[in-house]
């Protein structure tokens, strides 16, 4: 093996490890409110900025696929190209956009990757539990389903209002947060 592979190789390795770390610190952050206002968590900005690197990649081998002369037909190998990256992007990206907790002393309010409101009273929560398949936290109650992303910022925040308005412990749900 070469050592410009052995390089790209570590070096893609600690890029990956860095936007793991990244992604899994910033959930520890604690947001506070001011006045008595709620508190809206987002996901991180890494979402935004891979979405938009994997459209970026597309464009870019878009570009080559239609400067390669040796290429017989590039219109269907360039719509291959499109659907696989906007398949791994569109996601990602509607995820950034749309993805939201807000929370007060109230209620909890969600909003999904598509943009889609669900709102549940702190007393009507009848379940809580993480799903670490799909990363995030359901809470159940009045018959909705409210989503909380693992990578939320400031997730902390939300579990500490969690633990002060229900039953449920964060330890006792095994979540990836200290």
């Amino acid at each position: 093996m070469e050592i410009e592979n052995i390089l790209m190789y570590a070096l893609i390795g600690a890029l990956v490890s860095l936007a793991i770390r990244l992604m899994n610190r910033s959930p520890e952050k604690l947001i506070e409110s001011t006045d008595g206002e709620a508190i809206t968590l987002r996901l991180n900005r890494f979402y935004q900025i891979s979405g938009i690197i994997t459209i970026g990649i597309g464009g870019l081998f878009s570009f080559f696929i239609l400067t390669d002369e040796t290429e017989t037909n590039p219109l269907i190998v360039l719509i291959f190209v499109w659907i696989f990256c906007l398949m791994l992007a569109l996601p990602v990206l509607l995820w950034y956009m749309n993805h939201r907790v807000t929370f007060d002393e109230e209620t909890v309010t969600s909003w999904d990757w598509r943009g889609r409101k669900t709102s549940i009273a702190w007393q009507e929560i009848t379940e809580v539990k993480f799903n670490a398949l799909a990363g995030s936290i359901m809470i159940k109650g009045n018959g909705e389903v409210a989503k909380a992303h693992q990578h939320l910022v400031g997730l902390k925040s939300l579990l500490q209002m969690l633990v002060k308005k229900t039953p449920w412990r964060a330890k006792e749900l095994n979540l990836p947060i200290k």
